[in-house]
């Protein structure tokens, strides 16, 4: 099992240009990612889970590797997740939770067939992380949340057909079969009629 690799960055807000964006600005090529938040930002800064972050393409976050969780290159959106340094009004609190990001803990199922941990979330990702596509094209909080649901249900759904959960366990292999473009992409779709009424969700496109 390859060991996720921590690359810690300055903070990133959203696009609204306060003193926690990224290095850069002007007129240079910008693209558009997403902030996942933990519990003590959400907490403390009622921030939403998903926040909308905009950063030049030469910014200096793009020479990190970043982690690339293996279920969204199988879905055809491969990210690259990169943890954002924790806010000091919540880094050292003892507050219950408070450093939980489940969102981004479930990206990381072990889904690898051949993997002696299949099935199991490696590590818990804790504390705020910012994700940006690894192709460079714009990622939208909208998608970035259907991804993350994708994952924890129907990932998981599969995963335990595989452990012998049901009347027919699956081969691990037909796991792979859950985990397609197209079967993302019909996920997304009823994912956004399920949000039907939310202001957000009602121009939300699925990824290209």
């Amino acid at each position: 099992m390859d060991k996720i690799k921590v690359e810690m960055i300055e903070g990133v807000c959203n696009s609204c240009g306060c003193d926690k964006q990224l290095h850069g600005a002007g007129t240079l090529a910008r693209i558009k990612g997403v902030r996942i938040n933990c519990e003590g930002d959400i907490q403390l800064h009622d921030a939403d889970t998903y926040e909308p972050v905009e950063i030049p393409l030469q910014d200096s976050v793009f020479s990190l590797d970043g982690t690339i969780p293996e279920i969204s290159v199988l879905v055809g959106m491969a990210i690259k997740v990169y943890r954002v340094r924790p806010d000091p009004e919540w880094k050292d609190s003892d507050a219950i939770g408070v450093h939980i990001n489940q969102p981004t803990t479930w990206l990381f199922r072990i889904v690898n067939p051949n993997e002696k941990a299949f099935g199991w979330v490696p590590v818990a990702w804790l504390g705020t992380v910012v994700v940006f596509r690894a192709d460079q094209q714009d990622l939208t909080p909208q998608q970035m949340e259907a991804l993350s649901h994708f994952s924890r249900y129907n990932v998981r759904m599969a995963l335990q057909q595989a452990a012998g959960v049901g009347w027919s366990p699956w081969d691990r292999v037909k796991v792979y079969e859950t985990m397609t473009p197209e079967k993302f992409r019909s996920f997304f779709a009823e994912f956004k009629e399920e949000k039907k009424g939310d202001p957000m969700w009602e121009a939300a496109t699925p990824p290209l």
